[in-house]
């Protein structure tokens, strides 16, 4: 277990120093601090060296792991190529969690393949890119235009190759998911183009941001119509949409309902067509400018079928909005089978409590990459 760390003892570390000390153990967060320093002294101090000059060869697995992980990442951030089963041969006493800390390693690391995504204003494949509308670590989305198709308006995803989120959303067709015009491949480039209808509006992410500016009880519905006519563009349409006519007149409880009931009918649609999204948080979801709420982006999608090992390489998630077991996937090797409570749960998560803007940050964040050794040291059985 990581022994619990007094918070007011550690307010005269520096800050790198104090994350260390929250994520792990004292004599943990001291070597792997003083291995971050040898290497950037340019001395690359092994572990078991670091070890012996500090009488800590007993250490327990956890220290060693943490330390395992440093020196994995401090070599792949000199560029080396790290033979990883190595790792396994130096402590073999270790090697199943090893084996648990390299494939979360591999699945949760950011691209290493330098990767030349477009900007905006630049012209890729047979679309002209006009806003960046986001990005993540693998990936770009612009509002576009077509010119071949009358310069309509769409939504350009650029991504890597590796993804199948194409073929995910090629299965569904439903009025609550963002649906797919077309994908091409640049082989040269390394990249996917994936073309979408621009439907306007906002994420919830953003809603939540602009309407959490007022108690809830002073919020209505007509308060998200004001949240999305205020990031309208030239492009936008249907000020009197069905959806806008009922949102402009509802209470805020009536609107925060009717848009979980849309969410859960898009979701009960593709799982009855064998589809989880896997990924379902605030900014995975659309209310267009017609007021139609919508899901986006299935890049985690997997089959309902699929166990641990079938999507092992897709497997991620946001933490705070993965349903418990895809958390106890990360957390522990052991099988795992993917069910539509994982999505459901997922869902729930927007609306507890309605709207209020604490939902826009997930419970859990992060803050440093061992974060994660804790939950691999602990599988010693």
């Amino acid at each position: 277990m990581i022994a619990d760390s007094n918070e007011s003892s550690n307010n005269h570390l520096p800050e790198h120093d104090q994350v260390l000390a929250s994520e792990l153990s004292p004599l943990a967060a001291m070597l792997v601090s003083k291995l971050q320093s040898a290497w950037k002294s340019g001395i690359q101090i092994s572990v078991e060296e670091l070890l012996a000059n500090n009488q800590a060869t007993d250490a327990g697995p956890e220290v060693v792991i943490s330390l395992v992980y440093e020196e994995l990442c401090l070599r792949e951030e000199l560029g080396e190529t790290v033979d990883k089963a190595k790792f396994s041969l130096r402590f073999p006493h270790l090697k199943r969690q090893f084996e648990m800390l390299f494939e979360c390693y591999d699945l949760l690391k950011f691209p290493t393949e330098k990767i030349d995504f477009p900007v905006a204003g630049e012209t890729i494949g047979e679309f002209q890119l006009v806003k960046e509308l986001g990005r993540g670590a693998a990936g770009r989305v612009f509002l576009a235009t077509q010119p071949a198709l009358s310069d309509r308006p769409v939504v350009l995803k650029v991504t890597t190759r590796s993804g199948v989120e194409h073929l995910s959303l090629a299965r569904l067709q439903h009025t609550g998911i963002v649906p797919i015009y077309l994908t091409q491949d640049l082989p040269q480039q390394s990249l996917r183009l994936i073309c979408m209808p621009y439907l306007g509006g906002q994420t919830l992410r953003q809603i939540l941001a602009s309407v959490g500016k007022q108690p809830i009880g002073q919020r209505s519905g007509n308060d998200i119509l004001k949240s999305l006519d205020a990031a309208a563009t030239d492009f936008d349409s249907g000020k009197n949409s069905p959806s806008r006519q009922f949102l402009a007149h509802a209470s805020y409880v009536q609107a925060v309902s009717w848009i979980g009931a849309c969410l859960a009918d898009a979701l009960h649609f593709a799982h009855e067509r064998g589809l989880l999204h896997l990924d379902v948080k605030p900014s995975n979801i659309l209310v267009t400018s017609d007021g139609q709420p919508m899901l986006l982006d299935f890049h985690l999608a997997a089959d309902t079928t699929d166990t641990a090992a079938d999507i092992v390489d897709q497997m991620g998630g946001t933490k705070g909005y993965m349903a418990p077991e895809r958390m106890e996937l990360v957390n522990r090797a052991g099988e795992w089978r993917a069910e539509c409570l994982s999505d459901r749960r997922s869902c729930s998560a927007e609306f507890w409590p309605p709207f209020s803007v604490t939902t826009i940050r997930p419970k859990y964040q992060p803050r440093h990459r061992h974060s994660l050794t804790p939950h691999i040291r602990a599988q010693s059985g």
